[in-house]
């Protein structure tokens, strides 16, 4: 795995960690059928608990309903709040748009002291460029939420498919140099795109749901 140094709220330092790919495994002829008659899509991956700190991910979830933009929740085995987060805790979906294995977008999910918020950044060879605030949710006092539209990512050509992941990262008394959790542990999880269809390569084992017209 590489990872990165970068400034986050607050002002404070932090790795964010590009989780390299892996082989996958799939089967692409179902994939394809579910997307030719689904109207949406829903895909999730469990994770173990083996993080220390408030981020230890359980569950992350990729949402997708046709006409509105896709969805991504981050799911904690604890409960955390916006002031529990503040200067603390930073989330990372990060998106690989052009097939090659990095991390070509990221949304940052950050706590102003008062609520959750978003921002949408494109990474960069030098430095990651800032697009714009993205819309941050909390389903519930364990989770978060960020609605990205797929019009503010940009895909390579040809591109049918999209790779994500989670990164977390929790700093206090506990995790005095940061406890850092990945969802999936290795590699990513691949959805189709809208209108898409897989190649045959893979993602980790987790759960895809279509929805029926």
């Amino acid at each position: 795995m590489a990872g990165r140094g970068r400034d986050g709220a607050g002002a404070r330092v932090i790795r964010r960690i590009v989780v390299g790919a892996v082989p996958f495994v799939v089967a692409a002829a179902l994939v394809v059928a579910m997307t030719a008659i689904a109207s949406g899509v829903t895909t999730t991956q469990d994770d173990a608990n083996d993080t220390r700190g408030s981020l230890d991910v359980r569950r992350v979830s990729y949402h997708w309903v046709k006409g509105a933009a896709p969805s991504w929740e981050v799911r904690s085995f604890h409960t955390f709040t916006a002031r529990g987060l503040w200067d603390r805790g930073y989330l990372y979906v990060e998106f690989d748009t052009r097939g090659d294995e990095r991390g070509d977008f990221y949304a940052l999910l950050y706590s102003d002291g008062r609520r959750m918020r978003g921002q949408l950044f494109r990474t960069g060879a030098l430095r990651d460029a800032h697009i714009r605030p993205v819309q941050v949710r909390r389903p519930d006092r364990s989770s978060v939420a960020v609605r990205v539209p797929w019009s503010w990512l940009r895909f390579g050509p040809s591109r049918q498919v999209i790779r994500w992941w989670v990164t977390t990262s929790f700093t206090n008394a506990t995790c005095q140099h940061s406890c850092a959790d990945h969802a999936p542990d290795q590699g990513a999880i691949e959805d189709v795109l809208p209108g898409g269809s897989p190649s045959p390569s893979p993602t980790p084992t987790g759960t895809i749901t279509a929805t029926p017209t």
